[in-house]
C-alpha cells in the first residue's frame, strides 16, 4: 500500500500545521499512540520550525525597521544639505569667492547634454486587487521612458534580485508574487542615455 505525502512544497506555516495534526492524529491510532520517540520527534521538529519562523520574523522586522530609518535619515540630509546650499547662497551674493571654499561649484549656465539618467524616487509599495499582487510607484521622471522593477525575497542576498517588469509608466502591479512572503523591491529608470543607478528599496507582505 503506497500513502500519498506531499509536504515538500508546503509553505513553512502549513508544514507546520501538518507536523503538529499528525502528532495530534497519533492518539486515534492504537499502534501509534504509545510511540513516545515518534511523537517526541514530531514534537521536536515542529518547535524547531516553529522558533526558527519567529527569529525569521524578528530578523525581517528588523530590516525594515532599518529600511525606514535610511529613508527618513536620507530625507534629513536631503533638507540639511539644502538649507546649507541656501545659506552659502547668501553670503556668495556679495563674495562668490565663498562658494568654492565651502565645498560647492557654480553652476554652469551653459546648457549641457545630460549623459546620466536620475535614479526614481519615492517608491512606495500599496495593496492591489488579488493575491500575489502589489501596487507599485514611483515618483514621475520627464527623461525615463520605462521603469524597471526587480523583487528579491530575501534582502540580506544580493544576487536574489529578479527581474520583474517593465513599465512605460510610473506606476504599475507587480504580479505573480508568492502570497504571505514579506518582498523588497527596486526600480529603476530607462531613458535616451542609458539606465539609471537603482532607487532605495521598498519592502511589503504579498496579500
Amino acid at each position: 500500500m503506497k500513502i500519498k505525502l506531499d509536504v515538500s512544497r508546503l509553505s513553512s506555516p502549513l508544514l507546520l500545521k501538518r507536523v503538529r495534526f499528525y502528532s495530534e492524529c497519533m492518539d486515534q491510532v492504537p499502534e501509534l499512540a504509545s510511540d513516545e520517540e515518534m511523537k517526541n520527534e514530531l514534537e521536536a521538529a515542529s518547535t524547531e520550525l516553529d522558533d526558527a519562523m519567529l527569529e525569521q520574523d524578528l530578523a525581517l522586522k528588523k530590516v525594515q525597521q532599518a529600511s525606514e530609518r535610511v529613508q527618513r535619515a536620507r530625507e534629513r540630509n536631503v533638507v540639511a544639505a539644502k538649507k546649507y546650499v541656501n545659506k552659502v547662497g547668501i553670503i556668495a551674493s556679495t563674495d562668490p569667492s565663498v562658494v568654492q571654499k565651502a565645498g560647492l561649484e557654480l553652476v554652469d549656465t551653459k546648457p549641457t547634454r545630460k549623459t546620466t539618467i536620475d535614479p526614481p524616487m519615492h517608491l512606495t509599495l500599496t495593496e492591489s486587487n488579488g493575491t500575489g499582487k502589489l501596487h507599485a510607484s514611483v515618483k514621475s521622471m520627464s527623461d525615463a521612458r520605462t521603469y524597471i522593477f526587480q523583487v528579491n525575497y530575501d534582502i540580506t542576498n544580493d544576487k536574489g534580485w529578479q527581474h520583474l517588469t517593465a513599465a512605460t509608466r510610473s506606476g504599475t502591479i507587480l504580479v505573480g508574487l508568492e502570497s504571505g512572503k514579506r518582498v523588497w523591491v527596486r526600480a529603476a529608470a530607462l531613458g535616451t542615455v542609458g539606465q539609471s543607478d537603482w532607487s532605495d528599496v521598498a519592502s511589503r507582505i504579498v496579500p
